[in-house]
């Protein structure tokens, strides 16, 4: 078995971390911001940092952020999430201008995806959302790796927030 030294330093890192938890104005918790902005920016903040401090001559990495992180498609539910995810898109553009060009830094920003998650969901609320989504269905996860592994490799991109969602947040709900 190769040990990660004998096999050299990383060169691509996507932060994929994320957990929505509702929470209704007037049932916020300084807990619950807490973790939310912990867990969905916090993490891609430091683990970028980890990433950056290594000697790379030339990398990349890309943010998993959210469509409810876009100035046009926030819920009050999930106000926390919302804010965290657009602060993941910020973060990816503040420091896509800081490493130019040794390392490209993008985000991408998801709409609903077929994951495990769509198993717990209601199923009247799995049919509203395929109602508001133009493509018909819902992303499917390797759509977003292909497109992450798009970023990883184009030296030329850097800075951007790729929106995957089916044309959604043009006029979701």
């Amino acid at each position: 078995m190769m040990r990660a030294r004998e096999m050299g330093e990383p060169r691509f890192l996507v932060n994929n971390a994320g957990a929505t938890r509702k929470a209704e104005p007037g049932s916020w918790t300084e807990a619950h911001w807490v973790d939310m902005l912990h867990t969905n920016l916090l993490t891609t903040a430091l683990m970028s940092q980890a990433f950056l401090a290594g000697p790379i001559a030339q990398g990349a990495i890309v943010n998993i952020a959210s469509v409810r992180g876009l100035p046009e498609s926030p819920r009050i539910g999930i106000a926390a999430y919302c804010a965290a995810k657009a602060g993941v898109i910020n973060l990816t553009k503040a420091m896509a201008r800081a490493y130019a060009p040794a390392v490209t830094i993008n985000a991408i920003s998801p709409g609903f995806v077929k994951t495990a998650y769509m198993d717990r969901i209601d199923s009247e609320l799995i049919s509203d959302w395929l109602n508001t989504m133009p493509i018909g269905r819902f992303v499917e996860p390797e759509e977003i790796a292909a497109a992450s592994a798009f970023l990883l490799g184009q030296p030329a991109v850097t800075g951007a927030n790729l929106v995957i969602d089916g044309a959604w947040s043009i006029g979701g709900e």
